[in-house]
């Protein structure tokens, strides 16, 4: 059986301060197994640090790609909106023109 106490933490203090205690207690364990080498924990918490770092600086990069995106896309709108404003202003004048077009599909390409 296992017994689970909880433990509750008022500030970020307390926190910290109770993480401290157990991070030393571990590596105090290990150091006492271990004396000659350095405890495992220490590069657990560095492996962990630089994850992190790797992982915001991948997040970091992901939204500036983002943002070029979503840059390129809006300009791509703002330059395709002369062309399709002049294509619909077409359509409307072959309509105009021709009502017997308006439901068939329209061959630009034959001459």
């Amino acid at each position: 059986m296992v017994f689970i106490r909880p433990t509750i933490l008022r500030s970020e203090a307390e926190a910290r301060a109770l993480a401290e205690r157990r991070y030393n207690y571990v590596r105090a364990q290990q150091r006492l197994l271990r004396p000659d080498e350095e405890p495992s924990i220490d590069q657990l918490v560095r492996d962990y640090t630089n994850s992190i770092a790797e992982a915001e600086s991948a997040v970091a990069q992901t939204i500036g790609n983002l943002r070029l995106m979503e840059q390129d896309h809006a300009e791509d709108i703002d330059a395709d909106l002369p062309a399709a404003q002049a294509i619909t202003g077409l359509a409307e004048r072959l309509v105009a023109a021709r009502p017997s077009l308006v439901g068939k599909p329209l061959n630009l390409l034959a001459r």
